[in-house]
């Protein structure tokens, strides 16, 4: 048993605690039942004193005890495993610690480990059972471990879950989970205990009832220790600060209040109610009955109209105006009455919690205090920051999700002397963690949830009246240190009428992601999987499991067949990917089913519309018996830490071997502060100067700049280097996460390979059903719902799509409507854009960064059902071939993996066109501009060296390269001017008489001369047959490339490629010869002037065979250098594009 030697001002302050004065009771309570739940009030110390309280009774009794606490918040878990290793006189890591994502301090020596309830429910996927048999022997004595000789231990012996009032979707699936899991257990599993402020007691009880075995479910509640608050709302607060709102102020309300008392909101809708029954009863007169119906009917609309902004200020207003002008000036008197009638209660009025905020940091200073100010979100905290950072006399303070762990760590330091602190917060600061010195609490009574459309699906953030719970949760938080007080800022009349709890997070929000995790998680241990491995689509053999004792149906090919046809023409669709595997389910299960059992269940509906989207993923199929079960891509989408599509695109990446790059972009996509970019206009400005396609590629660019160039590279885009490491760690965790579930570690990429096209190929995997179609000329983009219906979507502002949209918008004015593609959009003609995610605003639905794809992109790698048909039969069998492979190698089926470098090959060549030519670069280069916007790469090793075309060696190698072959050169000419210098020697030697020279000894002269003369000899003969094998090493490369270019491009541009044939074939005479031929003599000093040669044009004509669009710019920079003008730039500009000969007829395409 481990004794803790508590610091003695800690120890002092824990037992004024309610929770350590009540510790018997909690023990007792714990030790009892199989399920605790303990209901302590604000400041009672449930959530630092009852971990502290099990280890010491464990370490009194001598046995076992492991702890493991589950909060909702990074924060909290953090924040409270400090404390509870300070209390313990503990550094943070050993006995006590914690594990977050991304983050952790914990040892051998832990018995205490707070986490996020994400991480719990992670670890409940990877240890189901949260336990192992262990032998009651220790290996020391010798025993075998034998199943008698073996007992159950669990992992844990207590799971605690904290918060269980807040119902997010987390700590639902972890309830839903712990109750399966005391259900199958019995007794032995773990004990649960469940803390809240203001927990439902009998509902949790209930739920709990059955499962928790014969010892039941206790329950305790335990009193606060909070000093008494005093709550005041939004009449108080404006009498209080002295604010007055004018009518035509910025923080009026449109309309007016009427000034006699009229029906509420709530009542005009009973009076439409009303008027129908009346219509309805007047059917002696028609007309009397239509017009009574069409009143109702208004009224009816109105009401509903007004429920839609009941939860921010409808109910006050309602209040307002059934108390009419005159009670209310009797009520609060004349300055505040006009205020609140004027005002607009549906905002955060910025000008009033100024006032207060001031007038209280004031007060604070006689007496000391901070100020917490609950605000909706990110952007209202930024706002108000901004106007009280200008009072010197205030700290101001910042704290929600966004922000770093250091970052948040701020809003619990001490203010300096002669200053107050303000702390602005979501309400992350309204359970679990608490700032001290807080002593007023000013209450927006506003927050934000994510709500889904019951259509699209689509996200959108609502702005709601807080309920009453949380009211009161913040209203806490002042009376910590001394008696404190509360503003909230709505009505007492509001505050009667709002709901009692939170809606249950499970109940509208998108549920795609709690599905995959909730059938991961629970998938039951009835299913037997027979392994790829053993049997495949080959073999007509029954397959046996022994040990399971399941014995496999007959898998023949012709039933492969049937499958791999399915999932490649149904992408998509109920067959899903191919999962390699033949599964025996012996209980049908249906995600319906599994949420049913959750505390709160989500409605049927939208578990639907996940399913279908899942499905659509292929990451779930359909079973036989009805049910869903996960696909092999699914099961590694569920460990990947990822929303679905994202989730996807990063298992895609690992198996065509841009894991790297795709993590960097979901990292990028998922960073706090708007990402590396930030929001707006200059967002777009710096995406475009780095990828004028792709602001997930321009988000790549800046980590490829930073690793290649460092600070400075950033520095010149604005971008901040925290920003850029933070995003860097992340990926790399995610990329860890990728590679566990898929594995090991990914295939390395050839060099030639195209990185770009695949990184996009990764996302059209993942979010191929966002795509979006750009009508042009106008500044919309159309994207198919899963409904069947066209939705039009706007781009958000910080996009290059929004950048791109106006261009279009603009050109199409300036050409006529011809619609003309912007210079972003230069790597593809291509209309269509794939996006990670969509996000509903008040007045459209917004895509948030996007990327241009191709059709045949799309046609290859995402959904089937977006109408993209083969114009011929060869067409259609190598999308449908390349679908097939690329679908295996996702489900990791692995007679794939040998073939992933000729997969890679074939998307490179196909996918071509989309590449960025900045991706893949090898160490030590940089793609640059030049002054004509031509693509040039400069290496960073050897100062002035560049290349048109694309290196695929590093810039290291190449120079060492060079310095070799320059030292070759060297030592090739040193060696033969020796020799020349030996051979002139003896032919002088020769010509001079010498008497006692022996013919022996000239012979020997000559046979050494004629020696080292073959070995020069023998070195070229060697570099010369080294060079031809290299050349025919080259020339069979290219004509394999070749064959397979000509092969590919059959599908798509026979009519360019014979084009561009034509074009490199009309050169072959040089520079005078088609100067003559265009009756263009007199251009031929300018030709020579400007250094083109026939080499040079020949260069051109290449350029121009390969690349369309570059090779134009090559020509039109040849017209500048030259100085042809007029019809003579025309004739010649129109012989090259064409291809043609014979004056300057041949009108081609690129005239």
């Amino acid at each position: 048993a481990r004794v803790f030697s508590r610091p003695s001002p800690l120890l002092a302050s824990r037992a004024l605690l309610p929770a350590y004065q009540h510790r018997e009771r909690l023990l007792a309570t714990v030790q009892e039942h199989g399920v605790s739940v303990v209901r302590g009030a604000t400041g009672c110390g449930k959530s630092t004193q009852l971990p502290q309280l099990l280890l010491e009774e464990a370490a009194r009794a001598g046995v076992r005890c492991s702890l493991i606490v589950a909060q909702p918040r990074r924060l909290a878990a953090t924040a409270l495993a400090e404390r509870v290793a300070a209390e313990l006189g503990d550094e943070l890591g050993g006995a006590c610690g914690y594990a977050i994502r991304g983050d952790a301090k914990i040892s051998r020596k832990t018995s205490c480990t707070f986490v996020t309830t994400g991480v719990l429910l992670r670890r409940l996927r990877s240890d189901p059972e949260l336990g192992v048999f262990a032998s009651s022997k220790s290996a020391a004595d010798g025993d075998l471990k034998t199943a008698g000789s073996q007992e159950w231990m669990p992992t844990y012996t207590h799971v605690l879950v904290d918060e269980v009032h807040e119902q997010t979707v987390d700590t639902d699936l972890l309830l839903l989970a712990l109750r399966r899991l005391l259900r199958e257990q019995g007794g032995r599993g773990p004990k649960v205990i469940l803390l809240s402020a203001t927990a439902d007691l009998p509902a949790l009880r209930a739920y709990f009832e059955n499962c928790a075995g014969t010892m039941g479910v206790g329950t305790c509640d335990v009193p606060g220790r909070a000093f008494p608050v005093k709550r005041m709302h939004l009449e108080d607060a404006v009498r209080d600060a002295g604010y007055t709102c004018d009518a035509r102020g910025p923080w009026a309300r449109e309309m007016a209040l009427p000034t006699l008392p009229t029906l509420s909101r709530a009542a005009l809708s009973e009076a439409a109610a009303a008027e129908a029954e009346a219509a309805a009863a007047a059917a002696n007169n028609p007309t009397v009955a239509a017009n009574l119906k069409e009143r109702a009917r208004k009224l009816r609309n109105e009401a509903e109209a007004a429920s839609a902004v009941r939860a921010v200020g409808g109910l006050g207003s309602d209040w307002l105006r059934a108390l009419g002008e005159a009670e209310a000036l009797k009520r609060f008197g004349p300055l505040v009455a006009n205020t609140l009638r004027n005002m607009d209660l549906g905002f955060v009025n910025e000008e009033l919690v100024s006032l207060l905020v001031r007038r209280r940091a004031m007060e604070a200073k006689a007496v000391g205090g901070a100020v917490l100010v609950f605000l909706p979100g990110r952007g209202e905290i930024d706002s108000l920051a901004e106007i009280l950072e200008q009072d010197s006399s205030l700290l101001v303070a910042r704290l929600h999700s966004q922000l770093s762990s250091a970052e948040q760590k701020m809003a619990f330091a001490t203010a300096p002397k002669g200053k107050s602190k303000v702390v602005l917060a979501t309400d992350i600061a309204e359970t679990s963690v608490t700032i001290p010195d807080v002593t007023c609490v000013i209450d927006c009574g506003l927050h934000r949830y994510p709500l889904a459309d019951p259509s699209t699906g689509v996200s959108q953030l609502v702005g709601a009246r807080i309920s009453q719970a949380a009211a009161t949760q913040r209203a806490g938080r002042a009376g910590r240190v001394r008696a404190g007080e509360s503003y909230h800022l709505f009505l007492s009349g509001e505050a009667e009428a709002m709901a009692p709890a939170p809606t249950p997070e499970m109940q509208r929000a998108p549920l795609e992601s709690t599905c995959l995790r909730l059938l991961a998680m629970l998938s039951p241990a009835a299913d037997k999987t027979v392994s790829n491995e053993t049997v495949t689509g080959e073999t007509d053999e029954t397959v046996t499991d022994v040990s399971a004792g399941v014995t496999a149906e007959t898998v023949t090919a012709g039933v492969a067949a049937i499958a791999l046809t399915k999932s490649v023409s149904g992408y998509g669709g109920e067959a899903g990917l191919i999962d390699g595997s033949v599964t025996v389910a012996t209980t049908v299960v249906t995600v319906a089913a599994l949420l049913a059992e959750a505390p709160h269940p989500p409605p049927a509906g939208a578990v639907a519309r996940a399913v279908g989207a899942l499905i659509a993923l292929g990451a779930l199929c359909k079973t036989e018996g009805g049910g869903e079960e996960l696909t092999a891509i699914g099961r590694r989408m569920a460990e990947v830490p990822a929303e679905p599509r994202m989730a996807k695109a990063l298992v895609a990446a690992h198996a065509l071997g841009c894991l790297r790059e795709v993590s960097i972009i979901a990292a990028a996509a998922e960073a706090p502060r708007g990402g590396l970019f930030g929001r707006g206009p200059l967002a777009t400005e710096t995406k475009q100067r780095l990828d004028g396609s792709s602001d997930h590629l321009a988000a790549l660019r800046v980590l490829a700049l930073w690793e290649t160039d460092g600070s400075p590279a950033l520095s010149r885009l604005g971008i901040a280097e925290s920003a850029v490491r933070e995003v860097d760690r992340a990926a790399r965790r995610l990329a860890d996460s990728v590679r566990s579930a898929c594995g090991g570690q990914e295939a390395p990429l050839a060099r030639n390979a195209k990185v770009g096209a695949l990184v996009k190929a990764a996302l059209v995997c993942g979010c191929g059903r966002l795509a979006m179609r750009l009508e042009p000329g106008k500044g919309e983009l159309c994207w198919l719902a899963p409904s069947g219906r066209e939705v039009r979507v706007k781009p958000h502002s910080s996009s290059l799509l929004s950048r791109t949209l106006k261009l279009s918008k603009s050109s199409n004015a300036s050409d006529g409507g011809k619609g003309k593609a912007s210079k972003g959009v230069e790597s593809s003609e291509s209309s269509w854009y794939v996006c990670h995610a969509l996000l509903r605003s008040a007045d459209s639905t917004r895509a948030l960064d996007a990327t241009l794809v191709s059709p045949l992109a799309l046609a290859l790698c995402g959904p089937q059902d977006l109408g993209f048909k083969p114009t011929s039969e060869a067409e259609e069998a190598a999308v449908l071939a390349g679908r097939a492979r690329l679908e295996a190698a996702l489900g990791g089926e692995p007679h794939m993996q040998v073939h992933l470098h000729a997969l890679r090959a074939e998307l490179s060549l196909l996918l071509a066109p989309i590449d960025a030519p900045w991706s893949g670069l090898p160490a030590g280069w940089v793609c640059e501009e030049d002054s004509a916007g031509k693509t040039l790469y400069r290496s960073l090793e050897q100062s002035g060296v560049t290349s048109r075309s694309k290196p695929t060696e590093s810039a290291k190698s190449l120079a060492q390269g060079g310095e070799r072959a320059k030292g070759s050169l060297a030592r090739a000419n040193a060696e033969a001017a020796e020799n020349q210098q030996q051979a002139e020697a003896r032919r002088q030697a020769v010509a001079e008489p010498a008497p006692q020279q022996s013919g022996l000894g000239l012979e020997a002269e000559v046979a050494a001369e004629t020696v080292g003369t073959a070995s020069v000899v023998a070195a070229a003969a060697a570099a010369a047959a080294a060079a031809a094998a290299t050349a025919a090493a080259k020339l069979t490369a290219a004509a394999e490339s070749a064959e397979l270019k000509r092969a590919t491009l059959k599908l798509t541009a026979s009519a360019d490629a014979k084009a561009r044939t034509a074009a490199a074939g009309s050169v072959a005479g040089g520079v005078s010869k088609l100067l003559a031929e265009l009756e263009l003599g007199t251009y031929a000093g300018a030709f020579a002037n400007a250094g083109i040669d026939d080499a040079a044009l020949r260069e051109i004509a290449e350029i121009l065979g390969e690349d369309r669009e570059e090779g134009e710019s090559a020509v039109d920079e040849l017209v500048e250098r030259v100085g042809l003008k007029g019809g003579s730039a025309v004739k010649f500009k129109r012989r090259l594009l064409s291809g043609g000969g014979g004056g300057g007829g041949g009108g081609g395409r690129g005239g």
